[in-house]
This record gives C-alpha cells, structure tokens and sequence, in this order.
C-alpha cells in the first residue's frame, strides 16, 4: 500500500457521528440603514437542506451539506474532507427589525437573511397648505 508523507490524521470532534463535522458558519452583518442583513457562509448547502427560523429575538440557521463523491471500485489511499458537513448556528437580532417580513436566499454557498427595520418615525410637512388656510382664516393682525 502507498504511503502519503507529511499529513497529520483526520481530526474529528467528540461526540459527533462518523463522517460528520459540525460547524458554526461564518456571518458578516451589515446594516443598510433600511434593513439588516445576515451573510452566512454555507457552502454546498441547497435550499431544500437548509432551515432558517427566528426564535424570540434570534436568528437560528441550520444545514447540512453532503459532500461525498462518487468512488465505486476505488478506494481511498488518504482522506481528509468529511463526506458530510452540518451547519449550525444561534445568533442575535436587533429589537428594531421587522422579523414577520424577513427573506432568507441561498446562492453559490451564501445564505442571506433580510430583516427590514422598523421605522417609528413619521417625516412632517413644513409649510403645507392646511397650515397656510388655518393663517388666512385668521386674517391680519
């Protein structure tokens, strides 16, 4: 049997079934000023394998990507890659976004996640009309 120099030994997590690793993915979160998003790395994850949920004032994302490839009559001389990758990860929301309107997409190994925000402000008209009727009726003083 060949031997392969210089590699250490596949490491996987305690507890964790065979052939998973479990993962917490990688997020940047930007705020547009009219919306918050979540950018979560995700990487072989479709749609169909993939739940997004907000729980009380948290974002809860899970997943899990299959990355096994097809080896019928080989057999492997080294192995590092996990045949299959769970994602999982719990992160917090800010109080001022709309969750009841949220959106989750999922391309090319990003899952994004838009909260709109809130807006508890009302923008006044200066100088309207119903203004300048309520000054002529009162006539000059």
């Amino acid at each position: 049997m060949y031997q392969m120099q210089g590699f250490s030994p596949v490491h996987q997590s305690p507890g964790i079934l065979p052939g998973v690793d479990i993962q917490a993915p990688q997020v940047d979160v930007l705020d547009t000023g009219n919306e918050v998003l979540y950018i979560f790395e995700v990487p072989g994850v479709d749609s169909g394998r993939l739940n997004v949920e907000v729980r009380d004032s948290n974002l809860f994302i899970e997943g899990q990507a299959d990355m096994e490839v097809k080896t019928d009559g080989l057999n492997y001389l080294y192995r590092e890659r996990n045949p299959a990758v769970k994602y999982s990860r719990l992160i917090s929301i800010p109080q001022d976004v709309n969750s009841d309107q949220a959106s989750a997409n999922v391309k090319n190994g990003l899952l994004i996640v838009r909260f709109p925000r809130i807006s508890n402000s009302r923008k006044l008209n200066v100088n309207q009309q119903p203004q300048a009727q309520y000054i002529q009726q009162q006539g000059p003083q």
